[in-house]
This record gives structure tokens, sequence and C-alpha cells, in this order.
């Protein structure tokens, strides 16, 4: 599990973000997976924005400057750094093609549901296992 600290409003001028290793995180997104009853109301966007927002953090602390904030293209450079390799990686491939499918009709969201909340999250926590 992620291991979250809530932010002081003087850190983020916000009350709803929470600040782990200097990265945000939206409330409800990490709240959501955190207590196992995930809210269907929270977006697609919201949740790959909180991870979009981690991988670029990783990346950059591993001295990477990312030349794109997409999902695809920053887990594309992720996995050519071979910083990530084995189970984690063919996860990231996983979850890659699921979006790739999912751009190919611009009214087709990817499908919200357990397994990926969970790979997304589960992204995050490894990465935050990798730098610390």
């Amino acid at each position: 599990m992620i291991n979250i600290q809530k932010s002081t409003q003087k850190e983020t001028g916000k009350t709803n973000q929470f600040i782990e290793n200097g990265i945000s995180y939206k409330k409800s997104a990490i709240n959501g997976y955190s207590s196992g009853k995930f809210n269907k109301e929270l977006t697609y966007s919201t949740i790959l924005m909180s991870i979009e927002n981690y991988l670029v953090g990783f990346l950059e602390n591993t001295g990477i400057v990312p030349l794109s904030h997409t999902f695809t293209e920053l887990t594309g450079e992720l996995l050519t750094t071979g910083i990530i390799t084995g189970e984690f990686a063919s996860e990231i491939k996983k979850i890659d093609e699921h979006f790739n499918l999912c751009s190919l009709d611009p009214f087709q969201m990817p499908v919200i549901n357990d397994d990926l909340i969970h790979w997304l999250f589960t992204i995050a926590d490894n990465l935050g296992k990798l730098h610390k």
C-alpha cells in the first residue's frame, strides 16, 4: 500500500490532496482505493492523472526528463529504460494495451473496474518501493 501523509494547507493550499515523496494525489482517488469502496463517480481521468503525476515524479527522481506526460508515453519510457522489468513490466503493458484499445474509439472510455484500479495503484506502489 502507498505510504500516504496528509499535507498541510501551507504545502499545497488545498486540503483535498496528499503528499508522498513530493508527489500529490487527489484524496478521493486514494481514499476510494484504500477503503476498498471505489467511488464510481470518480472519473477515469482523475485516477489516471494521479498515476501520471506519480510516473513523472518517479522519472524525474531517476534523472530522466519525461518527453511527455501521457500515460502511454510515460510507461513506454519506463519500460525502455530497463528500470522496470518482470511481472511489474507485464502489468504495465496490460494496462497500456487496454488504454490503447479504448483510444481507437473516442467514445469508449476504459472500463473502470476493480482490476483497473488495482493495476493503477500497484504501479504507484511499486514505483514508490523502487525509489525509496
